[in-house]
């Protein structure tokens, strides 16, 4: 029997194709430092030059990519749609000699490809859309663990519209020694800068490594005279109060007046009335009180594992909402809601976290609202709140609020580990 087998042998000297990595479309964020442009007419490139906003240590040069290169990335486009898109028509794509124009010095780049790496360390790019994140010059980029919520009442449908991002900033165990710390912090109405926040808690308890409960508490709010800048007159409204009068607020049992925020408050009441070791358990309002009982008692023993997550919610501007709203069903914003299907029951709906970036601008007061949000990558890759448990935990994602340290050394690092 041979052992030889010639239809092996026949094509063995031929080169043989090298099997290719795919390339995916990325987003690159850049804060722009300078526009290299070629003389018109040339037939030169354009590059945009900077850094990365997410991470200011790595430098960037961009170019946008050509409809011949595009429809190698896309072989099914259609390319005389997209070389409209990018030379003609009242929407095409704006070049990056009419970004210097304007003076743009924060742009998001979509659909870009890597196109190596310059012998001074500079990552290159060429990319399909360049978006502007901001025109003016005070804008500011947030980046971090959020979400982006766009809310549009079908017709008839109750409540209202409602278009923000969520951060969550910092992620406490806590225990007697610095609950109050942590709560006063996520409730704080001023950041460290002065500036106005709409800042509250979500106070995440565990029992054996299982999460049992969530609550979101919110900051105390007062009937305020204020004074209308335009017309002079004035007018009463609520207003949240600082921090440390959020949390007495609420030790004291006072009540927001709506069952859906004072059952959250019960439990959170009974939660702390616990770790400080109060002798009975508080007021509850709204949760049945053998429920709230059942968490006291088991905060006061220590047998519950409690994290603090300080979390941020930024509005977007008034015609920047309107914009997002009308984009609700695009895929990089629908792909913050994560759908789970479970056999015999109703699919059911949650909110998931990722890597987002945000452009804001102030208001007179130092409130920030959103004029530009995106999700990192080119599609959203989110975790509903839930599934940061045990196997992978928020405190090993974001830092601890330096403002409520623990008083022992040991303690665990992550809930229920």
């Amino acid at each position: 029997m041979s052992n030889f087998d010639p239809s092996m042998a026949k094509d063995a000297l031929k080169p043989q194709a090298q099997q290719q990595r795919r390339v995916y479309d990325e987003r690159v964020f850049m804060a722009v430092e300078r526009f290299q442009l070629s003389r018109p007419g040339t037939g030169g490139e354009d590059w945009a030059i900077g850094r990365s906003v997410t991470d200011p240590n790595v430098k960037l040069a961009v170019r946008l990519s050509t409809v011949d290169e595009r429809m190698v990335d896309m072989p099914k486009a259609n390319e005389a749609r997209l070389r409209q898109s990018y030379e003609s028509g009242e929407f095409r794509r704006e070049t990056l000699a009419e970004k210097a124009a304007a003076k743009i010095k924060l742009i998001a780049f979509d659909g870009a490809r890597p196109l190596g790496e310059t012998e001074h360390g500079v990552r290159t790019y060429r990319a399909h859309w360049p978006q502007t994140m901001a025109a003016k010059p005070e804008a500011e980029v947030l980046h971090g663990l959020g979400t982006i919520s766009l809310f549009q009442p079908k017709d008839g449908a109750p409540g209202k519209a409602s278009a923000h991002v969520e951060y969550l900033r910092t992620s406490t165990i806590v225990d007697g020694s610095n609950v109050r710390e942590a709560l006063v912090s996520a409730l704080a109405t001023k950041d460290d800068l002065g500036n106005a926040r709409d800042g509250h808690a979500i106070m995440r308890v565990y029992h054996g490594g299982t999460e049992f409960a969530t609550a979101r508490v919110f900051p105390a709010r007062e009937e305020t005279a204020v004074k209308d800048p335009l017309y002079g007159d004035s007018k009463t409204v609520r207003l949240p109060v600082a921090g440390e009068a959020s949390v007495q607020a609420l030790l004291d049992g006072k009540r927001a007046g709506l069952d859906n925020v004072d059952v959250q408050n019960d439990l959170a009441r009974a939660i702390v009335a616990g770790m400080l070791d109060d002798d009975e358990p508080p007021v509850s309002h709204v949760m049945a009180p053998e429920k709230a009982a059942n968490f006291f008692y088991g905060a006061k023993a220590g047998e519950l594992t409690v994290e603090i997550v300080a979390a941020e919610r930024i509005n977007f501007g008034l015609d920047s909402a309107k914009t997002y709203l009308k984009d609700i069903d695009n895929p990089k914003f629908a792909g913050y809601l994560v759908r789970t299907e479970v056999e015999g029951e109703r699919t059911t709906v949650e909110r998931g976290y990722g890597n987002t970036v945000t452009a804001i601008q102030r208001h007179p007061d130092g409130l920030p609202y959103a004029i530009y949000a995106s999700p990192q990558e080119h599609f959203p890759q989110v975790s509903p709140l839930a599934h940061f448990d045990a196997q992978m935990p928020l405190t090993s994602i974001l830092p601890e609020d330096p403002k409520a340290p623990r008083k022992e050394a040991a303690y665990e690092s992550s809930p229920g580990m």
